[in-house]
C-alpha cells in the first residue's frame, strides 16, 4: 500500500471525488447520491481525456498527471479562490478578469515548463497529494456520517395520519394556478396607486371568492411553494438568508408534499405544469432562478463562472435575446401544454398545478400584448413600476382566459385556487417589509362554500381550509405569520 501511495498518482481520481463529496457533504442530505455519482464519473472521464491530450507533451505518467492535476484544480476551485481574493485582498483590480485570467494562464505555462524540464524525482509530491486527498475524503465522510445522526433536516409536519381517506366526498378536479409575484390589493394601492377592480369583478363573476389582505408566509418562491403544498411552516431553516441547503430541501418538500400525498390516497391523478418536480412528474420547464443539484455542486467552477460572468460577451445578439426571454418562452410553453391537457379525457379526478412566471420581472409585455424591447429586460428595470403594472394587466387577461378554459372543459365544477407566491418584492430598502408578503388569493368552490375563509388568511392555511370543507378533514388552522428572507 505504501508503495502504491508513493508510486501512483491516485490524487487524479481522489481530486474529483473529493470535490464532489465535499459539496455533497456541504449540502447533505438534500443532494441525491445519484447526482454526486454522475458528476464524479463525468469528471473522471474529463481527467482521462486531459491525460490523453497532455501525454504527448511530457511522455511521463507522473509529470502528465501533475499537469492534468493543475488544470483540474484551477477549474474546480476557481470560484472559491476568486471569492476569497475579492473578499480579502483589498485590491479590486487583482480579482478582475482582465488581470486574473492572464495571471492564471501564466501560472499554467510556468507549471508546464517546470514539469517538462525538471529532472527531480516527483515521488514526494505524489505521496503528499495522495495523502492530502485521502485525509480530506475521510474528513468529509465523517462529516456526512455525523450529519446523518444529527437529523437537523428542513421539514414540515407529516399530516398523513391526520387526514383519512374520504370515500363519500364528491372529489372535484382541483386546479392550482400560481401567478408569480402578483401583488395584493393593498400593495397595488399603496405603492403603485393602482386599483384592480375590473379583474376582481371578472373573477367574482366566475364564482371566485377573494381573500382580502391575504399574505404569503415567505417572500421567496421555493420556500413559499413548499409551505403551501405541505400546508405547514418550514421547520429547521438553516438561516433566514436564502441559501442552497434550504432551497434544495424545499425542492424535495415540494416533490413529496402533504397535499398531493393526500389527494393520491383519494384516487386523484397528479399533473405538473411548473418548474418544480412534483411527485413522479418532472418539472415542465427550467427556471434559471432555481438551480438544480448539479448546478449547486458545480457553480463555482472555472467553466461555469466564465460562462456566467463573461458569456454575454461571446454570444450573438439573437442568443442574448433568447436568454433574456427564456422565462417568457417558459410561460408560453406552460400555458399551451396546460390548455392541451384540459381538453384531454380524464378517467379520474385530477390535481393540476401550473406556475406562471408572471407578472414577475422581466416584464415582457405591455397590457395589449406588445413585446417590451429586449433592452428593458435587464435587472436595471426590475423596479420599473409602470412596466410591472402593464405586465400585470396582461397577466390578468391570460389568467381569465385560463380560468375560462378550465371551466369550459370541466364536466363538473372544479375547485380553482388562484394565488401568488408572494407580493411585489423589487422594493427600496426603506419600504416596509410587510409589502413583500401581500399576495393575491382567490378561490372558486363548486358548492360556493367559503366557510372558514377570512380576511388576512395566509397561504399556509388555504388548502387546510379546502380539505376541511370539501374533504371532511379536521386540520387546525395555523397562526398567520410571515418570515422575511434576505437575498
Amino acid at each position: 500500500m505504501n508503495s502504491a501511495i508513493t508510486k501512483y498518482p491516485l490524487f487524479l481520481v481522489l481530486l474529483p471525488i473529493f470535490f464532489i463529496l465535499h459539496g455533497f457533504s456541504q449540502y447533505f442530505p438534500e443532494i441525491h447520491l445519484s447526482t454526486a455519482g454522475f458528476l464524479i464519473l463525468k469528471y473522471i472521464l474529463a481527467t482521462i481525456i486531459l491525460l490523453l491530450i497532455c501525454w504527448p507533451i511530457f511522455k511521463d505518467f507522473i509529470k502528465t498527471s501533475l499537469a492534468v492535476f493543475s488544470l483540474l484544480s484551477i477549474n474546480l476551485f476557481w470560484g472559491t479562490l476568486l471569492d476569497l481574493i475579492k473578499t480579502n485582498s483589498g485590491i479590486p483590480f487583482i480579482s478582475r478578469y482582465i488581470f486574473i485570467l492572464p495571471f492564471t494562464f501564466a501560472i499554467i505555462i510556468v507549471v508546464f515548463i517546470y514539469l517538462k524540464k525538471t529532472k527531480a524525482p516527483l515521488k514526494k509530491i505524489t505521496l503528499y497529494l495522495n495523502l492530502l486527498f485521502l485525509i480530506l475524503l475521510l474528513i468529509d465522510l465523517s462529516s456526512i456520517m455525523l450529519n446523518r445522526t444529527e437529523n437537523k433536516r428542513l421539514k414540515t409536519a407529516s399530516l398523513n395520519r391526520q387526514m383519512p381517506v374520504c370515500d363519500s366526498c364528491n372529489k372535484p378536479d382541483i386546479y392550482l394556478i400560481v401567478a408569480d409575484e402578483y401583488a395584493g390589493k393593498s400593495e397595488l394601492k399603496d405603492l403603485f396607486d393602482y386599483d384592480n377592480p375590473s379583474f376582481e369583478i371578472a373573477l367574482k363573476e366566475r364564482n371566485f371568492h377573494f381573500i382580502d389582505s391575504s399574505n404569503s408566509n415567505y417572500n421567496a418562491t421555493v420556500y413559499s411553494m413548499a409551505s403551501i403544498l405541505n400546508m405547514d411552516y418550514l421547520n429547521n431553516l438553516r438561516s433566514t438568508k436564502i441559501n442552497y441547503n434550504d432551497m434544495l430541501a424545499c425542492y424535495n418538500l415540494i416533490r413529496e408534499n402533504n397535499l398531493t400525498g393526500f389527494l393520491k390516497k383519494n384516487n386523484y391523478s397528479i399533473h405538473n405544469f411548473s418548474f418544480y418536480d412534483l411527485e413522479s412528474k418532472e418539472k415542465l420547464v427550467t427556471n434559471h432562478y432555481f438551480p438544480n443539484e448539479e448546478e449547486v455542486l458545480t457553480f463555482r467552477t472555472f467553466l461555469n463562472r466564465l460562462q456566467r460572468d463573461l458569456g454575454f460577451h461571446l454570444f450573438t445578439k439573437k442568443k442574448i435575446e433568447k436568454i433574456l426571454r427564456h422565462n417568457m418562452y417558459n410561460n408560453i410553453k406552460t400555458d399551451s401544454l396546460f390548455r392541451q391537457f384540459l381538453k384531454t379525457k380524464k378517467s379520474k379526478p385530477v390535481f393540476a398545478y401550473t406556475h406562471l412566471d408572471m407578472p414577475h420581472h422581466s416584464y415582457y409585455k405591455k397590457s395589449n400584448g406588445e413585446l417590451i424591447p429586449v433592452e428593458m429586460l435587464t435587472d436595471e428595470f426590475t423596479m420599473d413600476k409602470s412596466a410591472y403594472i402593464e405586465y400585470l394587466k396582461y397577466t390578468n387577461t391570460k389568467l381569465l382566459e385560463l380560468i375560462d378554459e378550465i371551466k369550459a372543459n370541466s364536466t363538473y365544477p372544479p375547485i380553482i385556487v388562484l394565488m401568488s407566491d408572494h407580493g411585489f418584492r423589487q422594493l427600496e430598502k426603506t419600504v416596509d417589509k410587510k409589502y413583500n408578503f401581500m399576495s393575491l388569493t382567490a378561490v372558486s368552490m363548486p358548492d360556493s362554500n367559503y366557510t372558514g375563509l377570512y380576511n388576512g388568511m395566509s397561504s399556509v392555511n388555504i388548502f387546510r381550509n379546502i380539505l376541511n370543507t370539501q374533504f371532511k378533514q379536521q386540520l387546525p388552522l395555523l397562526k398567520d405569520s410571515t418570515i422575511f428572507l434576505t437575498e
